[in-house]
């Protein structure tokens, strides 16, 4: 007898505290994580910044060379750096689901087609020849 394997995923941490696989949530919940590790993403960028900006330090050479750079090194960063692991995990959920309805998509226009030609044999085949 076979056995038969869920596809296993990522979990994401609800806010209620449920862990949830990404592959048993709704795309509308799984959009909205990923706007949401988005958001956080730009928001821990300028925090960075912000943190840095508001270091009060009597500062001599060294110091602020050391801030100076660590502060250019912050600047330089995108915010994308700052995406938590499970990123990539949502995005390669939505791409899947949507090269799934894809696939589902052009199934159904093709079986649509050939119901259409079994119903009207004659106009199909008087397409064809042009």
């Amino acid at each position: 007898m076979k056995k038969i394997f869920r596809k296993q995923t990522a979990k994401w941490t609800m806010r209620n505290g449920y862990k949830i696989r990404l592959c048993d949530m709704a795309n509308s919940h799984l959009e909205n994580c990923i706007r949401l590790v988005e958001r956080a993403a730009k928001y821990k960028k300028n925090e960075a910044i912000h943190n840095l900006l508001s270091f009060p330090i009597e500062m001599g050479d060294e110091t602020q060379d050391a801030f100076d750079g660590a502060f250019d090194e912050c600047i330089e960063r995108i915010w994308t750096d700052y995406l938590p692991n499970i990123y990539e995990s949502f995005i390669e959920e939505r791409n899947r689901r949507q090269e799934l309805a894809i696939e589902k998509s052009t199934k159904l226009a093709q079986d649509l087609i050939k119901r259409l030609e079994q119903l009207w044999p004659s106009e199909s085949k008087k397409r064809r020849k042009k």
